[in-house]
């Protein structure tokens, strides 16, 4: 008597499931952990990124810093609150962790994309864990949820870059040379 896997190869259906498709991850640290899971075992990897948003991630192209951000990083290079601006302001606080989130998004993305590409080159394809989908589907549904309030904050600080420009006319200008 043949086993189940003979079985399955003598009627030509593949072994094993096919692979979903999803997205890789970057861990906290800001190293690509390829959606492995823990260890970088690459056997927890079962599941594809989808082919349009291996394009979007390959396509994405470096972004110039808001004019507040690059002052702020030019005047304080590690985006860590002074003392005395810890206490006294929130606004001064949000304005340092927004300009640091970005900076480190901007350090990271290029690291993504190199992984994306040696995975692409070398198998195809790009496998992420279902740790990976969980963390993935957990965050669009907090952003399908919480957009409203996001985009109100969007909105509020362009409205105030856009105020602090047109209050000091000269730095803005000089902000937007660089």
């Amino acid at each position: 008597m043949k086993g189940c896997a003979a079985k399955t190869k003598s009627k030509g259906a593949p072994t094993r499931p096919p692979l979903k498709e999803w997205a890789p991850r970057v861990n906290g640290e800001g190293e690509v952990s390829g959606g492995f899971g823990e260890g970088g075992n690459p056997a927890a990897a079962k599941n594809r990124m989808p082919k349009d948003h291996v394009k979007w991630i390959l396509a994405q192209k470096p972004l110039a810093p808001p004019p507040r951000y690059a002052a702020l990083k030019k005047s304080n290079p590690d985006l860590t609150p002074r003392p005395g601006e810890e206490v006294d302001d929130e606004e001064k606080r949000t304005l340092y962790s927004l300009a640091k989130a970005f900076y480190e998004m901007e350090e990271r993305f290029p690291k993504l994309q190199e992984w994306v590409r040696e995975e692409m080159k070398a198998k195809g394809y790009v496998e992420v864990s279902d740790e990976w989908l969980r963390d993935k589907a957990e965050l669009n549904e907090m952003i399908d949820k919480e957009w409203p309030k996001i985009q109100a904050k969007l909105d509020a600080i362009v409205l105030k870059q856009t105020s602090h420009c047109e209050d000091d006319e000269n730095d803005c200008d000089q902000e937007d040379e660089d």
